[in-house]
């Protein structure tokens, strides 16, 4: 792994340096004050596909001749390791991209002497394509996000203002036959416009929906009470008791949280509704939904949404929070229910996770910081 032995290097010194090169996970690359090749460890070697004839013999020249032209930008590649150089005892951080994709991470440490001096630089490769991959990844969707956000803010509105017509119209009609209900010429026209409500009322829910989609970013937070916030959404659950399982209510004392009451009732609302739905009979014996709050360790607080139904799938589980997407495709709704709850427990510095097992039902797991740390 080394050529000549580095001066000034005792022999513990390159036993541990020798050792360090060997174990660690990135490639390393070793040089001297001038900037000469001193050694380079195996995984720099497989992360640059040096030649196996080369051994560890290849020196400066070679090893800069052949990274070079596996580099997507050339010239920048060598001006950076130039403007490294003439940093001496700066660290040194940047990107590197190659022609086949991939993406090092190039790191530069001096190696600083008693008197202050640069006697050596340690550079550092590490591979973070992955990472970098998926932040562009969510960079694209953050974007679409936005512009779906802009659209639906505004068909919302136009959709709202001709829903809440038509809504009129009907309970106007449906209130003028009131006076004969059960005559025969009567009963289908009800059923009709009942029919027609029930659908007027699915549409008002995609519009509410879509709506708080399109307004994630605007939320005042304010010192708020967890359990109250609970207690207000188990109430509005409730006002629908036949698709409502009971709900076991299982609380310890918790810091108040910075949240917008509203919105957060929204997500607890939202929680316990996708744990009714998780079951095939809501009203079925046994069926229960259990919801803890708890500090944890850190000082944070914890509410859990456990429910006993039918669980999900592992694909369901690998797109819960995707936009759009149903939890399961028996689910009703826009698919937009986990994704709003995610966001806006972000946006309060939190976190939503879930866990499942097929069979055995889910649960969701929030987090959130305190509204005063001591």
């Amino acid at each position: 792994m080394w050529r000549p032995t580095p001066e000034g290097l005792t022999d513990l010194g390159l036993g541990i340096v020798r050792a360090i090169l060997g174990t660690v996970t990135e490639g390393l690359v070793v040089t001297n004050a001038s900037g000469e090749v001193i050694s380079y460890n195996q995984r720099f070697a497989t992360m640059w596909k040096l030649p196996e004839r080369w051994g560890f013999e290849a020196d400066t020249q070679m090893l800069l001749a052949h990274s070079i032209s596996m580099v997507r930008h050339p010239g920048r590649f060598k001006e950076r390791i130039d403007q490294a150089i003439d940093a001496r005892e700066h660290v040194f951080i940047d990107e590197v991209e190659l022609l086949d994709g991939r993406i090092f991470e190039r790191s530069k440490y001096p190696v600083i002497t008693s008197d202050g001096e640069v006697s050596a630089r340690v550079w550092c490769y590490r591979e973070v394509s992955a990472q970098r991959h998926l932040a562009e990844q969510r960079l694209v969707v953050s974007e679409r996000l936005a512009s779906v956000a802009q659209f639906v803010a505004s068909v919302t509105h136009d959709i709202n203002n001709p829903l809440m017509s038509i809504s009129a119209n009907v309970d106007y009609v449906l209130s003028e036959l009131e006076d004969d209900p059960r005559s025969p010429a009567v009963l289908p026209v009800r059923e009709a416009l009942e029919d027609v409500r029930e659908g007027l009322d699915r549409i008002r829910v995609l519009v509410r929906d879509l709506g708080a989609f399109s307004r994630l970013d605007q939320q005042t937070n304010a010192p708020s009470d967890v359990r109250a916030i609970l207690e207000s959404a188990i109430t509005m659950a409730g006002s629908r008791p036949s698709e409502i399982p009971p709900i076991e209510l299982q609380v310890e004392p918790v810091p108040f949280v910075a949240a917008d009451e509203a919105r957060l009732s929204r997500v607890f609302l939202n929680l316990i509704l996708n744990a009714a739905q998780s079951f095939e009979e809501v009203r079925s014996a046994g069926n229960v939904v259990v919801i803890r709050t708890a500090k944890t360790p850190a000082g944070n607080v914890r509410i859990e949404f456990e429910d006993n139904g039918k669980g999900l799938t592992e694909m369901e589980l690998e797109g819960v929070f995707d936009p759009f997407v149903p939890v399961s495709p028996q689910s009703p709704g826009t698919g937009l229910r986990l994704v709003l709850c995610k966001n806006i427990v972000e946006k309060l510095g939190g976190t939503l996770r879930v866990q499942s097992e097929l069979g055995r039902g889910s649960r969701f797991t929030i987090e959130l910081p305190p509204a005063f740390r001591r």
